[in-house]
């Protein structure tokens, strides 16, 4: 409400929270609102609250980019259902 709106791109999600790349990635602790996509219904938003977890300020082994973990804080049944359904989709 109010606050500064950011796009950028998840480079990796779960039921549990989400990368967000960034080069300029915001203080661990700093609780943010969220609207994204998954890539199997890209016209349908999903809204969810989270709290950066941790942050990656460069590339490294585990990260091909910069960016911020967000740790899901508030997010509705359905939209964690369809992640998960989502990542088990790409292990089979």
């Amino acid at each position: 409400m109010g606050g500064k709106t950011i796009e950028s791109r998840a480079g990796g999600i779960g039921g549990g929270g989400l990368f967000i790349e960034s080069l300029s990635p915001l203080p661990i602790g700093t609780d943010i609102s969220l609207e994204f996509a998954l890539p199997d219904h890209p016209a349908e938003w999903m809204q969810a609250k989270g709290t950066i977890a941790w942050v990656c300020p460069k590339s490294d082994h585990y990260t091909f980019s910069p960016g911020m973990g967000v740790q899901f804080t508030d997010i509705a049944l359905e939209a964690r259902a369809r992640i998960i359904e989502l990542v088990k989709s790409l292990w089979r």
